[in-house]
């Protein structure tokens, strides 16, 4: 079995009125709202419709893991796409711009990502396996 090739994945996470934050190989930051002791790496919102630790973005050789580890659903928009992620669910990320939003406020952040690998570049990927 051939390995796959370095993960090279890099990605920003852009809120409206905050500080970018860069990500890189298997980095992670949590985020969630603003409490009187933030739960989260990352503040996001101040709603408390927002959960205190709402989520958290992994970086992964396919692209951004995106896990809710909320109590209430992140809506994810992906060009015409909108992928509801509930409570323990999780969505990956695997090129260019989404939008994540969360139930009951209209506050958001943007999550850029760029270098993923594409199962089309791992050789033998595509091959059946046996059982």
């Amino acid at each position: 079995m051939t390995a796959p090739p370095p993960c090279l994945v890099r990605a920003r996470v852009l809120c409206p009125g905050r500080r970018q934050v860069p990500l890189g190989p298997g980095e992670s930051v949590s985020f969630g709202r603003s409490a009187p002791r933030p739960a989260a790496d990352l503040t996001v919102s101040d709603s408390p419709r927002v959960s205190r630790r709402a989520g958290t973005f992994d970086v992964t050789p396919f692209g951004v893991l995106l896990t809710n580890t909320g109590s209430n659903p992140l809506f994810v928009d992906e060009a015409s796409v909108r992928h509801t992620i509930r409570p323990g669910q999780a969505h990956l990320v695997t090129d260019g711009r989404v939008r994540v939003g969360f139930a009951g406020t209209d506050d958001g952040m943007e999550l850029e990502v760029s270098g993923a690998v594409k199962p089309s570049d791992i050789p033998g990927a595509d091959e059946a396996t046996a059982e």
